[in-house]
């Protein structure tokens, strides 16, 4: 059992004939030729054939046909030949223009129309000297008049009368200042005076009732001021001891670096040690030396100069008692030979 669609017919599923195929292969190979031959002829654009003509007297030349190709053109290379556009003519005439008849120009038309050269009040790279009314007249300040308001004279008599009434107003504050500084010093020296006379008057009163005290003072009076004078010299007396006795022990707890700093120390002796070794200088002045001296050593090298004088002039007195001076050689050894 075979499944058939219905919208197709027997004669439509059966097998084509052998001319109906070759029909068919005819018209695809008519297809190619023609598709492969436009792409030929696309291909040999610009191309010629020429045909070489023998030359009659070369009998075994017969001849042959040559094709001639344009070269490619690289489109990278820059253009060879400027082109040009040229504006196209107008498509129709050109309206004409209707001017008046031509008149003769007056000095003053000519004067309307002048126009100012181009002269720069800030550049002038060549150097020129320009006159100042070319100046002038290029800047176009004759073309218009300058007018003044009125109102600067007002404002400048404003301002005039202003600074002229704060100058009075100054003065014034001034005055008043002065006279209040015046006025307080006038009442703080009334002030120091009245104190002066009342210390004045209480001092007066003192003195008056300590007279008066001292005719009335009692022998138990007397006794009492005795007795507090001799407890505050018993006081002073034991705070300049304490003050002593603080001062001893607090030289006594300084570290040695203090004590040589304040030039309190002193080195202990003993007879384990040579003394020699021992610097006996005292404080802060213990060392070598000061830094403004200039002492390499501390004492000569050759302390014994005795023998210094063995080439020096020794004086000798002669038979008459008269100083004879002798240079005094070397003692010298001469050679004697062995016998």
């Amino acid at each position: 059992m075979s499944i058939v669609r219905k919208d197709v017919s027997e004669h439509n599923l059966s097998k084509p004939s052998i001319s109906e195929t070759l029909a068919t292969t005819f018209r695809t190979k008519l297809a190619l030729e023609q598709s492969i031959q436009g792409k030929i002829a696309i291909a040999k654009v610009g191309s010629e054939s020429l045909k070489l003509i023998p030359d009659p007297y070369h009998y075994e030349y017969k001849g042959k046909v040559i094709e001639m190709h344009e070269q490619p053109l690289d489109p990278m290379l820059p253009v060879k030949f400027k082109h040009r556009r040229v504006p196209r003519g107008p498509v129709e005439p050109p309206t004409p223009i209707d001017r008046s008849p031509p008149r003769k120009l007056t000095v003053k038309d000519q004067l309307d129309w002048k126009i100012p050269p181009c002269i720069s009040n800030w550049k002038n790279s060549k150097g020129y000297t320009i006159p100042l009314e070319m100046r002038l007249s290029a800047d176009g300040r004759h073309l218009h008049d300058c007018t003044f308001s009125d109102r600067f004279p007002k404002l400048s008599e404003s301002i005039y009368q202003a600074e002229m009434n704060a100058r009075e107003e100054i003065k014034a504050r001034e005055d008043l200042q002065r006279k209040l500084l015046l006025k307080e010093g006038q009442s703080y020296e009334k002030k120091m005076q009245d104190i002066a006379a009342q210390a004045r008057a209480e001092r007066a009163q003192l003195l008056k009732i300590e007279k008066l005290g001292k005719r009335e003072r009692t022998p138990d009076d007397r006794n009492e001021i005795r007795y507090e004078r001799s407890r505050e010299i018993e006081r002073e007396r034991r705070m300049e001891v304490a003050k002593k006795k603080g001062k001893r022990d607090r030289n006594d707890q300084r570290e040695i670096s203090e004590k040589i700093a304040l030039g309190q120390a002193r080195p202990t002796i003993s007879k384990d040690v040579d003394e020699r070794l021992l610097n006996e200088n005292i404080g802060v002045d213990a060392g070598f030396g000061s830094d403004d001296e200039y002492n390499v050593f501390d004492k000569p090298l050759f302390t014994d100069r005795s023998a210094a004088n063995i080439y020096r002039n020794v004086k000798e007195i002669d038979e008459d008692n008269n100083p004879v001076i002798r240079a005094r050689k070397p003692v010298q050894y001469e050679k004697v030979e062995d016998l």
